[in-house]
This record gives C-alpha cells, sequence and structure tokens, in this order.
C-alpha cells in the first residue's frame, strides 16, 4: 500500500516509517522540519518538507503521490508552549487536521489514522480511562487534539473516509539509537538529559494519592505505539473501527518508580529533589485498552525495563 506519513521524520513517526517499509508499504514522508529530522529516515524514502497547514502544497502532493492511506502524526505537542501560544496549536492540530482530511476526501484517500493523546482525559475523574467517557481537556494541548478528532469523526459519520483516532499514553523507548527522543520535555528524555549533566532529576508533587505520593502513569513503547498503526491500517481495511483507541499497557507506573528505574539503568547516584505540584496534573491515568485488543489486535510487549533501557544515551 501506498502510504503518506505526516510528522514522518519525529519521533514516532520515523519508526512508523520504519516499521511500514520493514513490511513492504510504499512510504512518502512529509515533514516541515520544525522538530523533526531528516537523519532519522531512510535515505531511499521519498521525502516532502511541508506543513499541513500549507493547502496549496498539501493539495499538489497529495493530487501528485495518490497515496490510498495517511497516517497524520504532525502536530506541536508541548502542553507549556500551548498554553502560552493557544492560537498556533489551534491552528496547526486542529485546522492542519481539518485541511489534510479534506484534500485526502478529494482524492480519494481511503484511510486515515490521526494521532491523539491521552491529554483528551485530563479532566476525567476516573485512573482507568477507556474511550467511553466524556472527554474533556485540561490543556490547550489536549483541546487541539480533541477538536482534531471530532474533524475525524464528522468526516467518518459522513461516510467520506475509513479512520480513527489513536490516543497514546507516555511514548518512551526506541528501535534505534538515531531515533531515540532527546530533547523532548516527557520525564524519560528529562530524568535522562539531567543526570549526564550531573544534576538531580526534579519529582514535582509528592502528596497525590498514590502509592508513593507521586503520579502515576502508563507509558508504552514507542515500537508498539508504531505497529498500532499498521494494524490500524489493516483492521480498517476490512471495516469501520471505533473512532477513538486507547494505546496504552492497561499497566501504571509512578514517578518515583520510572526515576529510579532511570538511575538504575545509568549506575547514578543523584536522588531526586521533591518539588511542589505543577498545576493540573492528575494524580493517576492508565488505559483501558481492551478496544485496542479486540479491534485491532493490538498487544503491547515491551516491560518497564526494556522501555527505559532503550530510552538511555
Amino acid at each position: 500500500m501506498k502510504i503518506l506519513v505526516t510528522g514522518a521524520a519525529g519521533y514516532i513517526g520515523s519508526h512508523i516509517s520504519k516499521f511500514l517499509r520493514e513490511q513492504d508499504h510504499e512510504v512518502i514522508a512529509l515533514d516541515s522540519l520544525i522538530h523533526g529530522n531528516r537523519i532519522k529516515l531512510d535515505l531511499d524514502i521519498q521525502f516532502l518538507e511541508g506543513s499541513i497547514t500549507e493547502i496549496d502544497f498539501l493539495d499538489s502532493i497529495i493530487g501528485k503521490t495518490k497515496p490510498e492511506a495517511i497516517i497524520n502524526l504532525a502536530g506541536l505537542k508541548s502542553v507549556a508552549e500551548s498554553q502560552r501560544i493557544p492560537e498556533e496549536y489551534f491552528r496547526v492540530n486542529h485546522k492542519g487536521v481539518e485541511n489534510l482530511l479534506d484534500i485526502a476526501i478529494r482524492y480519494g484517500v481511503s484511510y486515515f489514522v490521526q494521532s491523539s493523546t491521552a491529554a483528551v482525559y485530563g479532566g476525567s475523574k476516573n485512573s482507568i480511562v477507556s474511550e467511553s467517557e466524556v472527554v474533556k481537556a485540561i490543556s490547550v494541548y489536549g483541546e487541539s487534539k480533541l477538536m482534531a478528532e471530532k474533524a475525524v469523526s464528522k468526516f467518518i459519520d459522513e461516510r467520506k473516509i475509513r479512520a480513527t483516532n489513536l490516543r497514546y499514553f507516555n511514548v518512551i523507548g526506541s528501535s534505534d539509537p538515531v531515533l531515540q527522543e532527546r530533547t523532548g520535555d516527557n520525564i524519560v528524555p528529562v530524568v535522562v538529559r539531567a543526570i549526564h549533566e550531573n544534576k538531580a532529576p526534579h519529582i514535582l508533587g509528592t502528596d497525590y494519592s498514590t502509592k508513593d505520593g507521586t503520579c502515576i502513569r502508563d507509558y508504552i513503547h514507542v515500537v508498539d505505539v508504531a505497529l498500532a498503526h499498521i494494524q490500524a491500517i489493516n483492521a480498517l481495511q476490512s471495516g469501520q473501527v471505533s473512532k477513538a483507541i486507547n494505546i496504552g499497557t492497561g499497566v501504571g507506573y509512578s514517578v518515583r518508580e520510572i526515576i529510579s528505574e532511570i538511575t538504575t539503568q545509568m549506575n547514578s547516584s543523584l536522588l531526586p529533589i521533591e518539588m511542589p505540584r505543577r498545576e493540573g496534573d492528575p494524580a493517576m491515568i492508565i488505559a483501558n485498552s481492551d478496544l485496542a485488543k479486540t479491534e485491532i489486535g493490538f498487544h503491547a510487549k515491551f516491560s518497564l525495563k526494556d522501555m527505559i533501557s532503550t530510552s538511555i544515551w
């Protein structure tokens, strides 16, 4: 199948592109290179530089390449930054997706997989979240991704395309050192960078109602996430699946446990510094991933030890 991957030179996009190629799909890689890096993609992959906000550019490349499916990972992803520049997040993460869908349908693209996030559950009162919940984001980032989901759902309801939104939980690990996430502001790269700089990592909040007082999250290996996209495309070929599907492990680890595993594997004696809570962080969010198992055949395979070992550089 010919598949357009947007955000292809990013952390998750580069893994998806790699595994699509290994399964003999033809990959067209699109990335603005604002955050992505061309070095993460095989040199023989067809690469196009540009943004999903550029309508004429999108029309031209989709019209010329005529992909059968699109996997959209293009977007902005910093919660903190989204609060500072909300208009830009809605322009890219929501309007950009509408642009992409409009043009995809115009040229007869059959299947569409949208990158979404557990941030849409930010306002949930439940610790274990399923797709049937009434979603309510508490950040601009989460809201922009939720609006993108609604755009995808609208086209599904109108029977214009077969599509789904994959809600990732906390993605870590890598399949190759070149593809590692080293610059993000998520806990694992932040802690690894701190230890390399001989700085004690910080724990933001130790008074939550959890087993050790720190936040608990569902962490999933990027390889599992990448393969979930291919499984979603395969499932969509047989018929429409649920509009939103959680991609997680169903297992939660605390901030303290994550830092302990990183310091152990890096042979560091640095002790974390306890800091006040960060506003808006729920105590615990874990995926109910039953729908992913039944609808696209997804099963997470990596342990925490494996996830951390492939995150360290």
